[in-house]
């Protein structure tokens, strides 16, 4: 039995010394904490949404905040919150987390934030461009704008309605008049084809500069995106007299008759469906030229301008016109409705067009009743000319056509100015009349 427990006891011993080392280990670094426990940063961004309009929000409305990555188009979505908000109201704070290793390395990220309701208006921020990477950021307080008027996606003028499409959250968003659509990607051969998610039969298909866009079943007239007017650009006002000169590197403004000049660098516009916007700022002074789609008469000369203008240069004021008359002329036919106090006969369609041609040269041309005719015009800053009208030598089938044809023919020739009338439609001025004529 002694030599039983003799035997144990080696046993253990043995069983000890070869579980762990006679001496003391030595000093060693301690082993890196698993990835897996290792503190990830992130980048949080706070502040809160609110609009000035008295105006309550439906308890279907949805909050959403997103942040993509600036790059082309509508740019990568990186990370996005959506809340209901019930009964609450502006304003609504929100918080978007977003760990630093989903973010880009390279280029600044930007934020927006929106209201959705259902049904009912989409109101966004303007973007807000993030360059920190890491920590905390308060925004403050973000004023939501209904989409029309913010520089929200792209506008679109399809016909005559105002169609935007764009980015926020998960979805893409269609907005037509005052009508919000949430839209997720389709398979199309051929651009980019989005369909409404609540099976409404609405749907936007995008082919580079132009779109189609489908509204409950509806199709809409073909839909041309838009963009700033081309440079160089001149607007204009009187009473008090100013002038603002636009190209690629500076913006002008002259005002007091020539007496007081201003340059401002130029810069990239914001493009909504509601107008352009341009913010620029030298020397301390704060100047901002907004441009709405909207033809403009210049007191001064009987012409029509494509766009109404407002500068505003340190809390003062200008009034006036914008772009080139000859944007206002050119482009589809005219449809002539009414020639001096006359309206036009019966089984006929008398017609101008106002086109530059291949070589440069302004030109127009139409149907006067029963023959074509054609000829050049001039824009001058005091109005509209046209040179002497040449036409074809039918015979028209009765008196009362004839007669038309004679009457527009003799007033184009007196034409010295155009406008646009409340209705949109093209009202030539001559020396025995008017010729009014619609798109």
């Amino acid at each position: 039995m002694a030599s039983a427990r003799t035997l144990l006891s080696a046993m253990l011993a043995g069983l000890l010394a070869a579980c762990g080392p006679a001496d003391p280990p030595a000093e060693s670094p301690s082993p890196d904490v698993p990835d897996s426990e290792a503190p990830v940063e992130t980048l949080v961004i706070r502040g809160e949404l609110y609009y000035l309009e008295r105006i309550a929000l439906a308890p279907d409305s949805v909050a959403v905040v997103e942040l993509r990555a600036a790059d082309e188009g509508d740019g990568t979505l990186l990370a996005t919150t959506r809340e209901e908000l019930g009964t609450r109201q502006v304003p609504i704070g929100f918080e978007l987390s977003v760990e630093t290793t989903e973010l880009p390395e390279n280029g600044p990220l930007v934020f927006r934030g929106g209201i959705r309701s259902h049904p009912g208006p989409l109101r966004v921020t303007e973007t807000v461009e993030i360059e920190q990477l890491s920590g905390q950021i308060d925004l403050g307080s973000l004023r939501l704008r209904p989409v029309p008027e913010a520089a929200f996606g792209i506008p679109y003028l399809c016909g005559e309605r105002d169609v935007v499409f764009g980015s926020l959250g998960e979805y893409q968003r269609l907005v037509v008049d005052d009508e919000v659509f949430d839209l997720e990607r389709a398979v199309s051969a051929s651009g980019a084809r989005y369909v409404a998610v609540d099976g409404s039969e609405t749907e936007f298909w995008s082919r580079g500069e132009e779109a189609m866009v489908t509204l409950g079943g509806e199709v809409l007239p073909n839909c041309e995106r838009l963009s700033a007017p081309a440079l160089p650009l001149r607007a204009l006002g009187h009473e008090p007299s100013w002038l603002i000169l636009m190209d690629e590197d500076a913006i002008s403004l002259t005002l007091d008759f020539g007496a007081r000049q201003i340059d401002f660098p130029f810069v990239e516009p914001e493009i909504s469906a509601a107008g352009i916007r341009y913010v620029t700022e030298a020397d301390d002074s704060r100047l901002t030229l907004v441009l709405d789609r909207q033809p403009c008469s210049d007191t001064m000369a009987d012409l029509a301008y494509p766009f109404r203008a407002r500068y505003s240069l340190d809390g003062e004021v200008g009034l006036g016109c914008a772009g080139s008359p000859n944007d206002v002329l050119t482009g589809p036919e005219w449809f002539i409705e009414q020639i001096g106090d006359a309206d036009i006969v019966p089984g006929t369609q008398p017609t101008i067009e106002f086109y530059i041609d291949e070589e440069g040269a302004a030109r127009f041309a139409g149907l006067a009743s029963c023959n074509r005719y054609m000829g050049g015009y001039s824009l001058t800053g005091e109005g509209l000319s046209l040179s002497p009208v040449a036409s074809t030598l039918m015979a028209c089938p009765d008196e009362d056509q004839a007669l038309q044809e004679r009457r527009l023919l003799g007033l184009l020739e007196e034409v010295y100015g155009f406008g646009i009338d409340e209705d949109g439609r093209l009202v030539l001025r001559a020396g025995g009349g008017t010729i009014v004529a619609r798109r």
